[in-house]
């Protein structure tokens, strides 16, 4: 009798108090998904990342959409997308594609079936793609915006061409020791050798052969010899299947060309800035070059190109009367040439739109006609005036440009007592 009230006091006392060994489970559970938990998430940041540091970024970077930091600074989005040949379509294996913001970089490789993924923090990228013997080109940037879904972005890459030849002298002699340099035209934008290196780039042997690996499409070489003098040869449009191995570049030697600058009074002028502007006959290869004058107002230019040169001097409020043309031969030298300074004109005019009224802060920028001196420029004010110094009294092209209206181009302009009006419309 007293166990059978014992029993039913204990089962009473368990019953009234179930509520309290229900409280304790749960603080139990709950301890235990907060530990494991927060062990679990600091694994899984650790793994994202070791994934991050592996691609090329800072695992510093990387944090869970839910931190409010990550959010502050813009998060992490998911890059996702396919390397395929811009010729055949075909997906391409193994071929790292570089994402760079800020002079910072992020890569990854593309697997078996062409596919790359890459975890990037939100904002503009440049992206570019090698691999062996092949290179991608990206005109658009990338930019990556959604922390929740994966930004689609492929690329494309073309293999890689070798051009080989010699380089040699107007003689036909063989050049040693001269540096080869590409610039392509491709599809999508201009590469050049940097891009490629140390690939794009080659030194020619003793006897001048040369072996140069090239992006296809409109291609053009360029050969520097030890000595300096240049030469160039465009190859046209070719494709990555093309065999290119009898390629000659001509290193022009060049001619020599020295005078002197004069004033309207016929004195000569120091520090005055000489503008030469060549273009090769055989080669249709041009060149500037700048020089400044000594204390007896004379100049020296050296490996002018063989073809056309066009001369003009500018010095403070003076500019040539008009540019002079010389046809320069390879070799040879041509001394005394003069070249005369008179006062700078100036032109003055107005911007105005269609309705007669006037455009403030519009470039105004005028070329010279066959000259070989740089342009010269001006903004028109809140009045849409302008003022453009340093003009000769020969004809000259002038544009003017603003954004939301058409840009106007005006040629034969000769510098005048009445203001140029100028009209723009709108786009």
């Amino acid at each position: 009798m007293d166990a059978k009230r014992t029993c039913g006091h204990t089962f009473a006392l368990v019953r009234k108090n179930k509520w309290i060994l229900g409280l304790a489970a749960l603080g139990v559970a709950l301890v235990a998904y907060y530990v494991l938990g927060s062990d679990g998430g600091d694994k899984r940041s650790a793994r994202a990342g070791r994934g991050a540091s592996e691609r090329g970024l800072d695992p510093a970077d990387f944090a869970a959409p839910d931190d409010p930091e990550a959010a502050a600074t813009g998060g992490l989005g998911r890059v996702e997308g396919t390397v395929t040949d811009a010729f055949t379509g075909q997906p391409v294996a193994y071929v790292d594609v570089v994402f760079t913001q800020a002079g910072n970089e992020a890569t990854t490789t593309s697997g078996s079936d062409g596919r790359y993924a890459i975890a990037l923090t939100t904002g503009s990228y440049r992206a570019r793609a090698f691999g062996d013997g092949v290179y991608g080109m990206v005109a658009a940037p990338l930019r990556v915006l959604d922390t929740v879904n994966a930004t689609a972005f492929n690329v494309e890459v073309t293999s890689l061409l070798t051009v080989a030849g010699r380089v040699v002298d107007h003689q036909g002699g063989g050049v040693g020791g001269a540096t080869l340099t590409f610039n392509t035209r491709a599809r999508l934008r201009r590469v050049v050798s940097r891009e490629l290196d140390p690939e794009g780039t080659d030194v020619s042997d003793d006897e001048g052969r040369f072996a140069i690996r090239v992006l296809p499409g409109a291609v053009m070489l360029d050969a520097v010899g030890p000595d300096g003098a240049r030469g160039r040869t465009h190859l046209g449009n070719v494709g990555p299947s093309d065999t290119l191995q009898d390629v000659v570049i001509t290193l022009d030697p060049g001619a020599t060309v020295s005078g002197i600058v004069v004033g309207p009074d016929g004195s000569p002028v120091a520090e005055a800035q000489v503008f030469a502007s060549s273009v090769s006959h055989a080669t249709r290869v041009s060149e500037r070059q700048t020089v400044t004058t000594d204390e007896r107002g004379r100049f020296a230019l050296a490996r002018i190109l063989s073809g056309q040169l066009s001369l003009e001097a500018r010095a403070p409020g003076f500019v040539s009367d008009a540019p002079k043309h010389l046809a320069v031969e390879p070799l040879l030298s041509y001394d005394n040439i003069e070249l005369s300074l008179m006062l700078a004109l100036s032109l003055h005019g107005v911007v105005r739109d269609e309705t007669g009224r006037e455009i403030p802060e519009v470039e105004v920028v005028v070329f010279r006609e066959g000259a070989s001196a740089p342009p010269v420029r001006a903004v028109s004010d809140d009045d849409g005036e302008f003022v453009v110094d340093g003009l000769d009294s020969g004809a000259h092209q002038v544009v003017a440009q603003r954004d939301g209206y058409a840009t106007a181009i005006l040629p034969g302009i000769r510098v005048q007592k009445t203001a140029l009006v100028i009209r723009l419309s709108p786009q």
